[in-house]
């Protein structure tokens, strides 16, 4: 499709049609010939001159689902992107938690087997009660 007007409104229809339609790319492309077929015998039409002849892309979902309230469907596919984008953020917070602590990790165990940790290890009084060491 040529005209940038139209590519805008059919981008706009796709974006208001819920996802989750079983006839949607059939009726995408119904209605993507449609507007081509408009386009032909209109070449210098604009967005007013389409909404006008196929409707604003609400209308146009109304019409597609006629057995259901397009609010209520809208909303429910609001709904389920807004739920999909929120797991989506909590398991890239996630990993970006489990990243984190496995660089912290790594670091520290560089620093323990390179030296840089405080031993104890020998210093010091020997503990009173010798009863528990075993001498080899």
């Amino acid at each position: 499709m040529e005209n940038a007007i139209a590519c805008e409104y059919l981008k706009e229809i796709k974006r208001t049609l819920p996802e989750t339609i079983a006839d949607r790319r059939k009726f995408l492309e119904d209605f993507e010939e449609n507007l081509e077929s408009y386009l032909q015998e209109n070449p210098n039409a604009v967005r007013e001159d389409l909404v006008h002849r196929f409707g604003s892309p609400e209308v146009i979902v109304e019409s597609f689902l006629p057995e259901a309230p397009t609010g209520e469907v809208l909303r429910t596919e609001k709904q389920k992107k807004l739920r999909k984008r929120l797991i989506i953020a909590f398991f890239a917070i996630c990993a970006i938690i489990l990243i984190a602590l496995f660089a912290y990790r790594v670091w520290d165990m560089h620093g323990f087997y390179h030296g840089y940790a405080a031993t104890t290890g020998g210093e010091g009084e020997p503990p009173e009660d010798t009863s528990a060491l075993v001498i080899f």
